[in-house]
């Protein structure tokens, strides 16, 4: 059953190709004027001509569809719920999202105790002429796959919702805006 989307698309750039040939073809190109004999090998040939833009209207009807339905989404937290239970439980509607008001963890700066507003320090090798930054992370702040930690939302997705996980965060990292982090969980 095609969705309504499907339907407004097919309705705006769908075209009847056999209806639109017999509109435009004068009748006596499909019929002898003094016997009124169909000309069948004529018309055979014209309908094989326009059937061959069958398959790239139908290409041009998916692109639309596809289009509409990436710009009836957005990142905000309504429509990304929208997004998940359209797609993944239409009937229930059951997926939900938990913000968790940016829970982002802090850096850490390292510098000596008598230093008030610490210069940033470049630690490299002497042999190294151009030395390449690096962040340094204290234990705590190891990312675990797992944890809340860093993480903007959670998306509640229940157990008997056939799809995977990785299904599910292919879609959202579509409108998810990047630097925010979600974890998905199956109550």
């Amino acid at each position: 059953m095609a969705t309504p989307i499907e339907t407004e698309c097919q309705a705006k750039y769908g075209i009847d190709f056999e209806q639109q040939v017999q509109k435009i073809l004068p009748y006596f190109w499909s019929f002898t004027i003094g016997t009124q004999q169909e000309k069948v090998v004529f018309l055979n040939y014209v309908w094989t001509l326009f059937s061959q833009f069958k398959p790239l209207n139908q290409s041009m009807v998916d692109f639309c569809s596809f289009i509409t339905t990436r710009l009836n989404y957005t990142g905000q937290r309504k429509a990304l719920i929208e997004l998940l239970n359209d797609n993944y439980d239409n009937t229930l509607r059951r997926i939900t999202l938990s913000c968790l008001d940016n829970n982002f963890v802090e850096g850490l700066d390292i510098y000596n105790n008598d230093e008030v507003d610490p210069t940033p320090i470049e630690l490299f090798n002497n042999s190294e002429l151009n030395p390449i930054p690096i962040t340094l992370f204290n234990n705590d702040e190891i990312d675990d796959p797992g944890s809340i930690a860093g993480k903007s939302f959670i998306v509640n997705v229940p157990v008997d919702v056939s799809e995977s996980n990785e299904l599910i965060r292919a879609l959202l990292d579509i409108y998810v805006i990047a630097p925010q982090e979600y974890l998905i969980e199956r109550p």
